[in-house]
């Protein structure tokens, strides 16, 4: 068997991943800037208010771990910041749709074979959560 040392292209799942953790990172670093800039927040006072050595909040902030739901949690709650969850249809995020005041316009026409529980999902929206 030859084995290749060629990566091979990330999996669309492994995107998502890629995407998501950037995203994370991305904000969380902002966020710290943002207080650290406003004298409101340091390396050491996040490890100090979350009980933890000043390097792993370094490592966090350079995007050098993997963190956990709940250690992201911990960072945003350190920061005095909130987290805003969105989850949306993958193709409803690739395009752009014009506002329309119509409601029953712009509902989705899905067709399917009935059910004995049938969802409209015109009436639903993303999933969002706000801490």
């Amino acid at each position: 068997m030859e084995t290749s040392l060629q990566s091979s292209p990330p999996t669309a799942r492994r995107q998502t991943y890629l995407r998501l953790a950037s995203e994370i990172e991305s904000q969380l670093r902002d966020a710290y800037d943002r207080r650290f800039v406003a004298g409101e927040a340091t390396q050491s006072s996040l490890a100090k208010a979350l009980d933890i050595d000043r390097s792993a909040i370094h490592r966090r902030l350079m995007g050098h771990t993997n963190m956990t739901i709940e250690t992201i949690a911990d960072m945003v709650w350190a920061l005095g910041c909130k987290i805003a969850v969105k989850i949306s249809d993958v193709n409803d995020a690739e395009q752009n749709h014009p506002i329309e005041n119509d409601a029953k316009e712009s509902k989705p026409k899905i067709e399917s074979k009935p059910s004995s529980g049938t969802i409209d999902l015109g009436k639903r929206k993303p999933y969002e959560m706000t801490l």
